[in-house]
């Protein structure tokens, strides 16, 4: 039995109900995102959604075409109800991370876009790991815990499995445990949310 359409649409399902639960969160004023994330993370799921396309990777394409589209929407959402606590780095890292699309026409191989928007995929957490440190009530924990899941589900969903189809998910399930960890310990060390304004368990 072909199991990666099942892979395939598990993997969406973990998507959307991280989505739910972290636009619901935005929309009551628990959460609120960086523009400076967001932003390069919707370039760069446009980016390997095409790279999914063009290696003919499988079911994970289903999954990487809600991840775009609700990246743009997390843009939204961000310039809507985000944090305006923005430095100049982050707009380097925007910049950076829409240099992936020449990177692909130039080389003619999706896998140096793929590596390029996957280091700089790692450099947008800074943003959001600054923001989790001073406030780690600022970020849900359960949305990055299921997009690990997700990631995982991705590459079980592969039909061409390669470093072009694969690196990025393995790179993002490494990082999205890193800032769960950093979030559990973060509010452990604190304690309590009710000395930070915009403060949310979850």
């Amino acid at each position: 039995m072909d199991f990666t359409p099942i892979a395939g649409i598990l993997g969406t399902i973990a998507r959307l109900t991280g989505d739910a639960l972290y636009v619901h969160s935005v929309a009551y004023g628990r959460t609120r995102p960086h523009i400076a994330s967001q932003l390069p993370w919707a370039v760069i799921g446009g980016i390997i959604f095409a790279s999914q396309i063009a290696e003919e990777a499988g079911p994970s394409i289903w999954i990487y075409a809600v991840n775009f589209l609700m990246c743009v929407v997390y843009v939204g959402l961000a310039l809507w109800r985000g944090t305006r606590d923005i430095k100049p780095v982050d707009w380097v890292v925007v910049g950076a991370a829409s240099l992936g699309i020449p990177f692909w026409l130039l080389a003619h191989d999706p896998l140096y876009a793929v590596l390029w928007v996957t280091a700089i995929d790692i450099v947008c957490y800074y943003p959001i790991c600054r923001k989790s440190w001073n406030n780690p009530w600022s970020e849900p924990r359960i949305p990055y815990l299921l997009s690990s899941i997700k990631h995982v589900f991705i590459l079980l969903a592969l039909v061409n499995f390669n470093l072009t189809t694969s690196i990025y998910s393995f790179a993002m399930i490494v990082a999205n445990i890193f800032l769960v960890g950093l979030l559990l310990l973060r509010r452990r060390q604190l304690q309590s949310p009710s000395a930070i304004d915009g403060g949310y368990q979850n």
